[in-house]
């Protein structure tokens, strides 16, 4: 199906949907110095971008660097057992509400993901160590405005300016790997947040990636199948933008990269489902 042709449901061509609903990002003031918006079609072409390499802190959205690591480059059988013990357990943490005492990197990596578990994450850093997860998203995945400096809910490193960065830019880059990895794909997939670029869908569409937010800081990165079917990537990170602003421009950018008019009926559009 082509680029412009008119989709039941859905007013406008998707091209001067994203037009539109790009220009108005800018005119209602969401495009600032506290703002990053990157949205790519699955080949990379650039549909829109603000500041799309401007590093931000990360908040979870770090979380999508560790899992390519542990997916792609650690060598470890995704079966192998990591132990929990009572100080690892750590807020925000389904392992913590269940006092569990042993789990596998892939179970650890599926709470990471899907409801940003701190201690998975925290157990999957101290696993590899930040040497090997910086090296890797430098040298493996080409991420130059990312790293990783504190464990999970570490603010008093991040007091001291040892905080995690990344760039709309890289998010992109690392959600294009794990879409090609099977099972990196189906981790994202149990992501459960859909109130960010998901916001303004209200469409059974698919969508598979990872929101992020501490004092101050609302992200969200994720890809879904646009209204012509196609693969689309979005990303938005903001640092000391107001909370509903970023919601609002999250929900914005969804939807303009979904290819729908604002004032279409999006929940009347049967969507596709990312597999």
């Amino acid at each position: 199906m082509g680029v412009n042709r008119m989709i039941p449901g859905v007013s406008g061509t998707v091209e001067n949907n994203r037009k539109i609903a790009f220009d108005t990002l800018g005119s209602l003031g969401y495009l600032n110095e506290k703002t990053s918006v990157l949205v790519c079609g699955a080949d990379g072409t650039r549909l829109f971008g603000h500041e799309s390499d401007t590093p931000r802190r990360s908040a979870s959205l770090i979380k999508l660097f560790i899992a390519d690591y542990y997916l792609t480059a650690s060598g470890e059988s995704l079966d192998a057992q990591m132990a929990v013990s009572k100080k690892d357990r750590i807020g925000n943490s389904i392992i913590t509400e269940l006092r569990i005492e042993r789990i596998s990197l892939y179970d650890a990596l599926a709470a990471m993901l899907a409801c940003s578990d701190n201690t998975a994450t925290n157990l999957l850093i101290a696993r590899c160590g930040f040497d090997a997860l910086n090296a890797h998203i430098r040298g493996g995945i080409g991420a130059d405005g990312t790293v990783i400096m504190r464990k999970m809910l570490d603010f008093a490193a991040a007091e001291r300016g040892c905080d995690n960065m990344t760039t709309a830019r890289d998010c992109f880059r690392c959600l294009s790997r794990l879409d090609a990895h099977p099972v990196g794909r189906s981790l994202l997939t149990m992501q459960k947040d859909r109130e960010r670029l998901m916001r303004y869908i209200l469409a059974d569409v698919g969508f598979a990636g990872k929101s992020g937010d501490i004092e101050g800081v609302y992200n969200d990165a994720g890809m879904l199948d646009d209204i012509t079917g196609k693969r689309v990537f979005a990303a938005v990170l903001t640092d000391g933008a107001e909370r509903s602003m970023a919601k609002r421009l999250c929900g914005r950018v969804g939807l303009a990269a979904y290819g729908a008019s604002p004032d279409a009926a999006v929940c009347a559009v049967r969507g596709g489902k990312v597999s």
